[in-house]
């Protein structure tokens, strides 16, 4: 998000209940407030229905849709897991709609989701997968891609961030 702010590209971040959003930790870490568009949706249906309209509208170059972690179970766009846990998805039409729109209007669109590496991806449309994990101690996070369709998997990055107050 800030590196899309730094290009004076309009951001929205779509969030659901469920969400671990936190505005004031965005800010801290550099996030305009007042430039970012926020859509409270009530399930993952309506989420990825919000953003077909962000997308389609042109005016934004970085569209994030937070599925969070599993979501309140009544939604359609649903997907058992294993072990019967339930992992928000979004339809494959909507996905396809979501690419082309994307492609025509210059848009990321970037769909965070809280679940196991093994539980597998959206679906095939999905052209960069990654795992993010904590280290136990510090600020020290690794992100391992999973499945890249430019340059393919096994590409691990590693940082140090600055976590929320109270957090590291």
């Amino acid at each position: 998000m800030l590196e899309a702010q730094c290009r004076h590209e309009p951001v929205a971040w779509i969030t659901l209940p469920s969400s671990t959003f936190f505005p004031p930790d965005a800010a801290a870490g550099g996030i305009d407030l007042e430039s970012l568009a926020i859509v409270c949706a009530r399930d993952a249906d309506t989420a990825a229905r919000a953003a077909n309209q962000l997308v389609r509208s042109g005016g934004f170059g970085l569209v994030v849709i937070d599925l969070g972690p599993k979501p309140a179970p009544s939604g359609f766009f649903e997907r058992g897991g294993e072990g019967g846990s339930v992992y928000a998805s979004i339809p494959m039409p909507l996905q396809t709609r979501l690419v082309g729109l994307a492609q025509k209007n210059d848009t990321a669109v970037v769909v965070l989701t809280e679940k196991p590496a093994h539980a597998g991806s959206l679906g095939s449309l999905v052209s960069l997968r990654a795992e993010v994990r904590r280290s136990s101690t510090g600020g020290r996070i690794e992100l391992e891609v999973l499945k890249d369709k430019r340059r393919g998997p096994g590409q691990v990055h590693q940082e140090t961030c600055r976590g929320p107050a109270g957090m590291c």
